[in-house]
């Protein structure tokens, strides 16, 4: 989930289908544009990245969605670029 506004401070909601389901943050971008299809980013450790997982019974969702201090972002994913 390559999204600029994702940023310090920012919520991320993920939608877990697997009970024990764990976190991989995977390759890790200090800085990016929106989405892989621009090919730049500036990579970081994984020792930069702080994260508080909450496991939140009480919300059912079925895509990940984000909120930062202006805006909720709703995510989309699919395997093409369509």
């Amino acid at each position: 989930m390559d999204v600029n506004e994702l940023q310090e401070g920012s919520t991320l909601f993920l939608p877990v289908f697997v009970k024990g389901g764990l976190i991989w943050t995977g390759d890790s971008h200090c800085l990016q544009g929106n989405g892989e299809v621009n090919l730049t980013a500036l990579e970081c450790a994984y020792r930069a990245i702080e994260l508080q997982p909450i496991v939140r019974k009480d919300l059912h969702i079925e895509w990940p969605r984000a909120e930062t201090s202006t805006h909720w972002i709703f995510h989309g994913i699919r395997r093409g670029l369509e």
